[in-house]
């Protein structure tokens, strides 16, 4: 990765919340040397997948968090789905036998 690439890495967990304190370009020295030999297509997917399922490092977890409401919801709702389509099975399966 290029310094460049490893800037928008740190830009990405800044915006989730992260704070880097210090000197500013000796941190980006630092992330810059410990991923040159990552290729950023793959630490973006990580930076990503990070900021998404961390609870402990970011803005208290909220986007973390906010996935997993939204992931019970989705099933809670499918759930219901279902139970509405075997009801509806049924009141079909009653009306064709009168």
């Amino acid at each position: 990765m290029t310094k460049e690439e490893t800037s928008k890495i740190l830009a990405l967990y800044s915006i989730a919340g992260v704070k880097f304190e210090g000197n500013k370009n000796a941190i980006l020295n630092l992330w810059a040397e410990c991923l040159e030999d990552m290729e950023f297509k793959f630490v973006a997917q990580a930076t990503k997948s990070i900021i998404k399922t961390e609870k402990d490092l970011f803005a208290n977890g909220l986007i973390a968090k906010t996935r997993d409401k939204a992931r019970l919801y989705k099933e809670l709702n499918e759930a219901q789905q279902k139970q509405i389509e075997g009801k509806n099975d049924i009141r079909r399966l009653g009306n064709s036998s009168k």
